[in-house]
């Protein structure tokens, strides 16, 4: 380009260069048919500017991107904007510094409005006594194009190459190496630029395949082409790799061989799995004749072409006496053996999937029966065809009596489960079944004890009518009754003890020991099936409780009455009750309750004695928990105003607390459990609250740092699991060893007592 634009410069000069002594406009008339001549017929777009770039002479090309018009407002205004400051900066210089512009790249908006990519190259000269500039600009977007396909072409090949999973290898006509792709390099170890130039026998061959992979080289160089042809060759480690190879020659433009293209794939994986199933072939042959198994081998006919040792073995007979015989010969059912032929006949060509099990009786040579299971049959192909069918059998005889057995088991327990479904229905009859209101009034007056109906009803959203019914409702049912709990660390309990175990005979057996005995004891809860009981105990300190229980120790002992008993002593000062018999949120799971509930105040412990007035109305609201006020002012002789304010005082302070209890086998929840916890030494007292969090079940938790007691109920064994499982993975680590869970039914239920009165009387007294 930049020889072209000084020939075309030289020309213009040469045409243009009058002396200066003529005027320009006449010049440019003079020669304007010798421009034509020179330039009109130029593909490149020509054009002479002056030095504001002002078009004073244009060829045809020019006017063709242009318009006929030389007069351009602005020359750049059909420039690339990216393009804008480089052309310009290009042009100052030309002006101002005399510096030449050559082969400038920029693209142009064509008359088509698409883009088109120019070289151009432009140098200044004079034109009489004035400065123009000479403009050669060269179109080269289809160059581009085809420059850019061709580099395209040759990424792809490339990519090709080097990213495919087989060796690329080429060789010049001396077996030198010339070049390898990466998964060469990646295969044996050796870089290309390792071993660029060096022999390709002596390098990766093993010596003992020189020769002849030299002869075969040979053949190939000379325009035979090999394929197929396997060969081990030698990574860097000195490892040996089997690889297959197919090759090509590679030749000049005039047609002379200049080297060897080879492609090679990796078949050292497919030669040993073949080596392999030779061996699994003579192995299966050895498993075939030995194995427990009763194989057989017969044609399209149903007869037997072949058996294995087995098979002689357990049915007595000799090769010779099977060999050649219709398996329907050895089928004592006739019918049953012709039906046997045609399964036979149908399992060829069959998926082995599809092909059915066979069942029948067989005669073994002395006479006897055996009852034989036959497997699907595999079809064996033989000369492309599929001539052949193995089956094997096995001897299921003593499996069919089994079997007999089983059935008349089975009716046995059919006729029990309908003797069950009986009772179950008559359980369920018993169960009721709430609407979505009373699920929410019971839950609303577990959660919120002290609510009065009217309050209560805007909480969940209800008439107050509607409240006021399903309350008395429900415990007319018996669904629910009331408890008032006293804070027994407010009055003086200084221990609290959970014991449970197992009876070494049924409930029934000790049932007037337990009641006259144990059950006596100061018990706030006493619950039992038939086989396990809980108990638990409050006391002023150890040595009260020891006094409660020693009258009992050795009479329990010498009676044998219990076994496996845990007993967890938690003192206050170590640990507290973080729920104490609390279903509400059971019932928020359980009944799926959404309505948004308040948070619950944190009530502290009150430091103080109770007066005699005090004592008198909390012992009465404990025995009378559903009188109110004005009911109680006539038990303890007191004014009701009396009795209503030490009512309220009671529980603001927390002395007592209104517990709802339901009749949870009423309700559907059937499954109770009592876990007892040691902690590990890591165990934080807030990781408590994490437990509870996750656990809505839990009616009762009491513990501490070390140890903790817990009960929880259910409405099937499937959901306590569940938890459980939950709980003991999310869990690990907190436990110094695994639960201890006492599990029962509701149905199992002997007793299930609460009695906080005569705990309480023998604290304040």
């Amino acid at each position: 380009m930049k020889d072209k634009i000084k020939n075309i410069f030289d020309d213009v000069k040469n045409s243009l260069d009058v002396g200066g002594k003529k005027n320009f406009e006449e010049e440019l008339k003079e020669d304007e048919e010798r421009f034509s001549v020179l330039f009109d017929n130029c593909h490149d777009i020509i054009s002479i500017v002056d030095e504001k770039a002002k078009t004073l002479w244009a060829n045809k090309a020019w006017k063709q991107m242009f318009g006929e018009n030389l007069d351009i407002k602005n020359p750049f205004d059909k420039l690339h904007p990216e393009d804008i400051e480089k052309v310009q900066n290009a042009w100052m210089k030309l002006i101002k510094n005399n510096e030449e512009i050559i082969d400038l790249g920029y693209r142009l908006k064509g008359p088509g409005g698409d883009y088109l990519v120019f070289e151009t190259s432009a140098n200044k000269f004079k034109i009489g006594d004035k400065e123009s500039v000479l403009v050669i600009a060269h179109n080269i977007t289809e160059k581009n194009k085809t420059e850019e396909k061709l580099k395209k072409e040759k990424k792809f090949c490339e990519s090709i190459v080097n990213t495919a999973q087989t060796i690329i290898l080429v060789l010049d006509k001396e077996g030198t190496i010339v070049n390898f792709n990466p998964y060469m390099e990646k295969l044996t170890g050796y870089k290309l630029e390792e071993v660029k130039g060096k022999d390709w026998f002596d390098t990766f061959l093993p010596g003992r395949y020189h020769d002849k992979i030299r002869n075969v080289f040979k053949k190939a160089i000379g325009d035979i082409q090999t394929k197929g042809n396997i060969n081990p060759i030698l990574t860097k480690d000195g490892k040996e790799i089997l690889i297959e190879w197919y090759d090509n020659t590679l030749k000049d433009d005039e047609g002379k061989i200049i080297g060897l293209l080879c492609v090679g794939h990796d078949v050292t994986k497919e030669k040993k799995a073949e080596k392999a199933l030779k061996k699994s072939k003579k192995k299966y042959k050895k498993i075939y004749e030995k194995t427990p198994l009763l194989n057989f081998i017969v044609d399209k006919e149903g007869k037997f072409v072949g058996v294995n040792e087995t098979v002689l073995k357990v049915l007595g007979y000799e090769k010779k006496e099977i060999i050649g015989k219709s398996a329907r010969d050895y089928i004592i059912d006739k019918e049953l053996g012709n039906i046997a032929m045609e399964k036979i006949e149908a399992s060829f060509g069959m998926d082995e999937k599809e092909s059915p099990d066979f069942e029948c009786d067989v005669y073994k040579k002395d006479g006897s029966i055996m009852t034989l299971l036959l497997s699907k049959g595999h079809t064996i192909v033989k000369n492309g065809k599929e001539d052949l069918l193995l089956m094997s059998g096995i001897d299921i005889t003593e499996r069919k009596k089994a079997e007999k057995e089983k059935e008349k088991l089975q009716e046995r327990l059919r006729k029990y489960a309908k003797r069950l479904e009986i009772k179950i229905k008559k359980l369920e009859k018993d169960r009721v079944r709430l609407t979505n209101n009373e699920k929410k009034v019971l839950w609303g007056i577990t959660r919120y004890p002290y609510s009065s109906d009217l309050a209560l009803a805007k909480k969940l959203k209800l008439k107050r009518s509607t409240v006021t019914a399903i309350r008395n409702r429900l415990s007319d049912k018996g669904i629910y009754t009331i408890k008032n709990i006293p804070n027994f660390k407010a009055i003086g309990a200084g221990l609290f003890t959970v014991a449970f175990g197992k009876f070494n005979k049924s409930f029934d057996k000790f049932k007037t020991i337990l009641e006259e005995k144990i059950y006596n004891v100061k018990n706030i809860h006493t619950f039992s099936t038939k086989n396990e009981f809980m108990v638990m105990v409050v006391s002023k300190n150890m040595a009260d409780f020891e006094k409660q229980i020693l009258p009992f120790k050795d009479m329990l002992n010498s009676k044998k009455v219990l076994k496996d008993v845990n007993i967890i002593h938690l003192f206050p000062e170590l640990s507290r009750i973080y729920r104490c018999i609390d279903y509400s949120r059971l019932f928020r799971k359980v009944f799926d309750i959404k309505i948004k509930q308040e948070p619950k105040k944190n009530i502290k412990t009150p430091d103080r004695k109770l007066n005699k007035n005090e004592k008198r109305v909390l012992l009465a609201m404990i025995e009378y928990p559903g009188l109110s006020a004005y009911d109680i002012s006539f038990k303890v002789n007191l004014t009701r105003v009396t009795v209503s304010k030490i009512k309220k005082k009671l529980i603001k302070e927390g002395f007592v607390r209104t517990k709802i209890i339901p009749d949870f086998a009423k309700l559907g929840l059937n499954f109770l459990t009592l876990m007892h916890t040691k902690h590990s030494p890591s165990f934080k007292g807030e990781m408590i609250d994490s437990m509870l969090k996750k656990n809505p079940h839990s009616i009762f938790f009491a513990g501490g740092s070390r140890e903790a007691i817990a009960m929880s109920v259910f409405r099937n064994y499937d959901e306590c699991k569940q938890l459980e499982k939950k709980a003991t993975h999310e869990e690990k680590g907190m436990f110094l060893e695994s639960p201890s869970v006492f599990y029962s039914t509701a149905k199992e239920v002997k007793v299930n007592r609460l009695n906080f009165l005569k705990p309480t009387k023998e604290l304040l007294e």
